[in-house]
C-alpha cells in the first residue's frame, strides 16, 4: 500500500490504529457502535506474522480507515464484492496528485495489492461514504467517477458490484 511492501505490514497495522484512534469520532459516528471499533482496534493491534485469523484485516470495514490513513483511494476487489472507498473527512488531493491503489482478496485468506491503470473502471463508491462523509470530503467524487463506475458495472456482474450498505 502507497509504496509499502509486505515485510511493511507492522507499519500499516500502526498507520492505521493511528488513523482509527486520532480520528475515533468520526468513525464512532459513521460505524454508529462502539463495539465495532473496539473490534477493529483488537484485529489492529497484533503484532506477530503470520496473524491468527482473529487478526485479519476485514473490509469494508478497513476500507475507510486504509484511505483516510493514506490519503488515498481505495478499491476492492474479491470475488463477492467490489468497492471503492474514499476518505470520509479530508481535504481532496487534486486529481492529478492522487492516488488510487487496488486491493483484491485473494483464495479466502490474503490480500494483495493491484497496480491500477490510469482512469480504469472503478467500482461503486461504498454506500457508507455517501452518507457519512464530511463536506470537505466531496471533492474526493469527481466528475468522471460516475462514468468509470458505469463502465466497471457494465463489465461485471451486478451482484459483485452493488454498493454494500454498512450498518
Amino acid at each position: 500500500m502507497v509504496g509499502l511492501g509486505e515485510e511493511n505490514w507492522a507499519q500499516v497495522r500502526r498507520d492505521m490504529l493511528t488513523e482509527l484512534k486520532r480520528n475515533h469520532d468520526i468513525y464512532i459516528k459513521s460505524y454508529k457502535v462502539w463495539a465495532t471499533i473496539e473490534e477493529l482496534v483488537a484485529i489492529l493491534d497484533c503484532w506477530v506474522s503470520p496473524a491468527d485469523r482473529q487478526y485479519w484485516m476485514t473490509l469494508p470495514y478497513m476500507g475507510h480507515i486504509i484511505a483516510h490513513a493514506y490519503n488515498i483511494v481505495v478499491q476492492y476487489f474479491s470475488k463477492y464484492q467490489c468497492l471503492t472507498f474514499l476518505p470520509l473527512s479530508s481535504d481532496p488531493v487534486p486529481v492529478e496528485m492522487r492516488q488510487e491503489h487496488g486491493l483484491a482478496f485473494v483464495n479466502n485468506n490474503h490480500f494483495v495489492h493491484v497496480v491500477l491503470k490510469n482512469n480504469c473502471p472503478m467500482p461503486p463508491i461504498v454506500d457508507h461514504w455517501t452518507r457519512y462523509h464530511e463536506p470537505k470530503a466531496e471533492g474526493w467524487k469527481t466528475s468522471d467517477t460516475e462514468d468509470r463506475i458505469a463502465t466497471f458495472r457494465g463489465l461485471v456482474s451486478s451482484k459483485r458490484s452493488t454498493p454494500l450498505k454498512i450498518l
